[in-house]
This record gives structure tokens, C-alpha cells and sequence, in this order.
């Protein structure tokens, strides 16, 4: 038997090389129908990159994606521009950053992170991260940013396999980002047309006071009063340190003891709304709710039917010396809901400009952050 030379062996090596099938590499630029490869998209967000903590949730579905199939390798964003250099030129430091990504077939999401997914999520990237600030970015500025220092590489791939209806989530949770306000980290996207429409919210009624020396409590709401969002409920002159029960009813006419309003015996205080709904938040020191504290929004389920439906919100307050029952009532909010209708492009977001671990988010946009993803 006659073996072949070196070198006739290395050449024959380095064909059988040439002519292996390789995995080609692939790239997705999303949201697809707005072409940001090419164009800046027009909107921009602070979240997540100028939060000190924060949760988003991306939504995209298979026309916005490209594809129904890819194993994702990483991920890359851009900063919004133009916009020009200021502030800190950083490095800053994020001390966890968490991406994840999966399928979802829930086809329109609402405030609630964790009702938004039908499955687990993959975790791709768990870790310290530094990045730079914008630059002074052009329209459309670099993918994965200055220094490539938003370019997301994972830890291993990921199979994304999306069934017909479901969507695309990106998921990224940041915890103790020391980037402040200090500079421009603004985030490129898109938005569409839809998601929730806010109502309105309205104060009647007079609440009552922990002593006579102190304000009536009162009851405000902020945020998108609408199905599918969450609107926060907080409050003022609840008492110090004091445990408040946030009621929600549907009527302000007819509750558990009878006919609304109803005053209690020898005080002030009127309970003004049904007990069809509660949880509980524990007043500051000052006796005040803060606004948009984690626990004080009420995320309204993502469902048409619920649009224009009327709630009556209400604060009520523990204080044992206030009187002889111990309770101390807000005022009535009376909230109208406003609208939800499905994005005119399959994009969505849900964030929290507050927590990294938060259940629910401030904020539902029909919104598409624009990415690279990275396949093979």
C-alpha cells in the first residue's frame, strides 16, 4: 500500500476542508418592516440602559423577526441618534445583566411580566457587564455601540424554534447600573399604532384623618388607566408607618354591607366602593403611599372587553389611635378605562423602570427595540 507524500496529503486535507459543509452564519435585523439596518427607526428609550435597575420584555413576531427558525448566538443594540456627546464618557459598570430569550404564544401582551410567557425563558447572558455611553451617534448610529460594548454575546446558543402566532421575547434584567442620569444611553426603536390607550381617573368624596390635627387621606392614581397596563394607586395622610388595604370594586353603589356610600359609626370615614378586589402596601414614615412603588400597581388583564369598564378605588388605613374602630379612609377614585387594540405591527414592549425583578411594568408600548440577532 502506497501512502501519499506530505504534501500531496496536506493538499488533499485542505480540500476535504474547503468543500465540508459549513454553518453559515446569519443576521436579523429587527423589527424587520421598519428596515433598521438601513434607517434610524424614530423612537428611543431610557430603559434599560439609563436605569439603575430595570426589567424589558421585547416582543416580536415572525414577520418582525424574518424568520421562524435560527439558533441565536448573541445580540447587538444601538444608541438612537443623532444625538451629540455629553456628560461622563464611562466606562459604566451594570453588576448583573441578565438576557434571556424564548417564544411566547400569548399574542398580546400586558403589564404582568410572568403572564406574558407560555414557557420558559433560556438564559443567554448572566453577568457583570461594562459599557460606554453614546458618543455623539449618528443617524443610524453603529451596531453594538462604541467599543462594541452592546454587542451581547451568548453563553451558548439558543434554539428558537416559533410556531405559527407566537412570538419572539428578548428579556433583559439589569441590576445596579452606575450610569445615573449622567450621560445619553438612549436606546434606537420603533412604535406602531395601538397596545392600551389610557381613560381617565377622577377624586370625589372626602376621606377622613388619623387625628384632628392632620389632613383628610387621600387616594390618587398614575400611570395608563387601560387594559393591558398598570396604573399605580398611592396616597397621603394614611398614617405613619401605617398598613393601607387598596380596594378596587366595580360599584359604588351597592357593597358587602348594603347600600354605598356608608359612614362608619362615630367617625368621619365613608367607605365609598365594593371589596371586590385588594392587596395591601405599608405607608412611609409619613404616612404617604410613594407613587410607583413596586407594590402599588394594578396591572388591568389584557382583554377587549374590559375597555370602558368603570372601577372605584379606594385607600384604607390601620391606625389604632385614629378612632374607635381603628381605621382611617381616603377619598374615592373613580377610574374609566380606556381602550386596548392589537399593534399595527407585531411589536411590543413591557418594562420596569424600577426593578429588575419587578412583576409588573410601568410601562406597555407597541414599541420594537431594534436589534441585531446574531444566528447560525
Amino acid at each position: 500500500m502506497r501512502f501519499p507524500s506530505s504534501t500531496a496529503l496536506f493538499a488533499v486535507l485542505a480540500l476535504t476542508a474547503a468543500t465540508a459543509p459549513l454553518t453559515a452564519q446569519r443576521t436579523f435585523y429587527v423589527p424587520a418592516s421598519f428596515a433598521p439596518e438601513n434607517a434610524e427607526l424614530g423612537y428611543w428609550s431610557d430603559v434599560p440602559m439609563m436605569r439603575p435597575n430595570a426589567r424589558l420584555q421585547a416582543f416580536y413576531d415572525a414577520t418582525e423577526v424574518g424568520t421562524n427558525s435560527m439558533i441565536m448566538t448573541g445580540i447587538a443594540l444601538r444608541y438612537d441618534g443623532p444625538i451629540p456627546q455629553v456628560g461622563a464618557p464611562g466606562p459604566f459598570t451594570i453588576q448583573r445583566l441578565r438576557i434571556s430569550v424564548g417564544t411566547t404564544n400569548v399574542s398580546l401582551p400586558g403589564a404582568h411580566f410572568d403572564s406574558n410567557l407560555t414557557r420558559p425563558l433560556t438564559v443567554a447572558l448572566d453577568q457583570k457587564w461594562s459599557f460606554l455611553p453614546d458618543a455623539g451617534s449618528q443617524t443610524p448610529d453603529v451596531w453594538g455601540g462604541p467599543g462594541g460594548t452592546l454587542t451581547f454575546p451568548f453563553k451558548a446558543p439558543v434554539v428558537v424554534q416559533m410556531p405559527q402566532g407566537s412570538m419572539l421575547v428578548v428579556e433583559f434584567r439589569i441590576e445596579g447600573n452606575d450610569i445615573g442620569a449622567r450621560t445619553h444611553a438612549l436606546l434606537d426603536a420603533a412604535k406602531t399604532s395601538g397596545g392600551p390607550q389610557d381613560g381617565t381617573a377622577t377624586s370625589s368624596g372626602t376621606g377622613c384623618s388619623v387625628n384632628a390635627t392632620s389632613n383628610a387621606a387621600t387616594i390618587q392614581t398614575s400611570g395608563i388607566h387601560a387594559p393591558g397596563a398598570a396604573h399605580s394607586i398611592w396616597g397621603k395622610g394614611l398614617g405613619s408607618n401605617a398598613v393601607v388595604v387598596t380596594m378596587i370594586g366595580g360599584s359604588d353603589k351597592t357593597g358587602t354591607f348594603g347600600a354605598l356610600p356608608t359612614t362608619l359609626p362615630g367617625t368621619a370615614c365613608r367607605f365609598y366602593t365594593s371589596w371586590d378586589f385588594f392587596f395591601v402596601q405599608l405607608a412611609d414614615a409619613a404616612g404617604n403611599l410613594a407613587e410607583y412603588a413596586s407594590g402599588s400597581l394594578v396591572p388591568v388583564p389584557p382583554d377587549v372587553n374590559l375597555n370602558g369598564v368603570t372601577l372605584y378605588e379606594q385607600l384604607i388605613s390601620v391606625v389604632p389611635s385614629a378612632n374607635a374602630h381603628g381605621l382611617v379612609t381616603s377619598d374615592k377614585r373613580t377610574v374609566v378605562l380606556g381602550t386596548l387594540s392589537p399593534p399595527a405591527k407585531g411589536i411590543y414592549a413591557v418594562s420596569s423602570s424600577a426593578s429588575a425583578d419587578a412583576l409588573v411594568g410601568d410601562l406597555v408600548e407597541p414599541v420594537g427595540y431594534a436589534m441585531r440577532l446574531d444566528a447560525k
